[in-house]
């Protein structure tokens, strides 16, 4: 995984895409060739957006023989790996921990379902590469990890499977509402509702997707 590098204040602009430019080599096998490389402190063209301006603050990061990346936010895990399962996977989990059902409680059924759809997903692509390795060596480190994350996933899966999304609410209509205004029963009958849905978020973020 990539390490993010903290810059307090840009020395230069920094644009979006960034400008080609040729230089001369001077180390290396390729010593004195003229090669290309793209200069994020030169926009492309006129067009070109500042992505950060002198004296801002940002993130850095590189992958081996690629480009530095940009990033006024502290970049998040998938986008700090470039092994696709571990992309995935930590995808996953960002949009489980960004998850807001904004009041609604047939969102945790959405929502659910949703997770739920993206880990079969996962699970079938990890199933599929193991399917691709000859059978005499899917025992090797390689089967084995794959096998290993199919197991962790469908057990996931399982946990998600398991949730109760459906709210039932607990007062009794009849006995309750003769001592309380429509008001005072609609109040009530929302706060039970936040209260399910924080427990059923709590539920949600508690399942353990910390697997590799």
């Amino acid at each position: 995984m990539a390490r993010a590098t903290f810059v307090k204040a840009a020395k230069k602009p920094i644009y979006k895409h960034g400008k080609r430019v040729e230089y001369v080599s001077k180390r290396g096998k390729r010593e004195g060739q003229t090669l290309s490389k793209i200069d994020r402190n030169q926009p492309a063209d006129e067009n070109d957006e500042i992505l950060i301006n002198v004296g801002e603050s940002y993130y850095t990061w590189c992958f081996y023989g690629g480009q530095p990346i940009y990033s006024k936010t502290y970049p998040r895990p998938s986008q700090l790996t470039q092994n696709a399962f571990k992309q995935e996977l930590y995808s996953i989990q960002e949009k489980i921990e960004d998850f807001d059902a904004e009041g609604d409680t047939d969102n945790i059924a959405i929502f659910v379902e949703e997770i739920t759809s993206d880990l079969e997903s996962l699970r079938d692509t990890c199933q599929e590469s193991l399917d691709n390795i000859p059978e005499q060596l899917q025992d090797a480190p390689a089967g084995q990890t794959l096998q290993e994350r199919i197991d962790a996933l469908d057990e996931a899966i399982s946990e998600f499977e398991n949730i109760d999304t459906e709210f039932e609410s607990q007062k009794d209509e009849e006995t309750d509402r003769d001592t309380m205004s429509d008001e005072e029963w609609e109040e009530e009958l929302k706060q039970e509702k936040s209260e399910w849905i924080d427990e059923k978020i709590g539920e949600i973020q508690g399942i353990d997707l910390c697997f590799e």
